[in-house]
C-alpha cells in the first residue's frame, strides 16, 4: 500500500507541473528540412610527422576522408571547413600509432592544404572509394 501512495503523490506533482505549463508537458512541433540527396565529396589527409632525430614519415597516404554534400553546398563551399576539420581529426589519429614528437597535421590544417583555397582537391562526385574511412561513406 505504501509504494501505491508514493507513486500516485508523484502521479499527482506530474499533473500539478504540466497545468503550470512546463513545456516538458506540451507538444513540442519540430521542423525537419528535407534532405537532398547529395555526392560523396572527398580529400586525402597528407601531412608529415617527425621525430626528435630528424627523421619523419608521410601519414594519410592510404586514407580518405569524405562528407556527403549537395551540388549546392559544394559550389557555395558552405561545407569546406567541416570537410577540414574532419580532415585534421583523422590526420591526427593516424598519426598516433607511430609516436610521433610532433606534426604538420594542425599546421596543414589551418594552410587549407588538404582541401585548397578554394576547394580544388575535393574530388567530388567521385567513383567508389577504396581506401578507408572513406569507402563506407554512402550517400544516396
Amino acid at each position: 500500500m505504501d509504494r501505491f501512495y508514493i507513486y500516485s503523490g508523484a502521479l499527482r506533482l506530474l499533473g500539478m507541473l504540466c497545468m503550470l505549463g512546463m513545456t516538458a508537458c506540451q507538444d513540442d512541433f519540430v521542423v525537419v528540412p528535407v534532405l537532398e540527396e547529395g555526392e560523396r565529396a572527398c580529400a586525402r589527409p597528407l601531412s608529415h610527422g617527425h621525430w626528435e632525430d630528424g627523421t619523419h614519415r608521410t601519414v594519410g597516404t592510404a586514407r580518405h576522408v569524405c562528407l556527403c554534400m549537395t551540388e549546392a553546398e559544394y559550389e557555395s563551399e558552405s561545407r569546406f571547413d567541416e570537410l577540414n576539420q574532419a580532415l585534421r581529426r583523422d590526420c591526427e589519429q593516424d598519426a598516433v600509432q607511430y609516436g610521433f614528437d610532433w606534426t604538420d597535421c594542425e599546421e596543414d590544417f589551418a594552410a587549407k592544404n588538404w582541401i585548397g583555397d578554394e576547394g580544388q582537391y575535393i574530388t567530388w562526385p567521385t567513383g567508389p572509394v577504396r581506401n578507408p574511412p572513406g569507402s563506407t561513406v554512402e550517400c544516396r
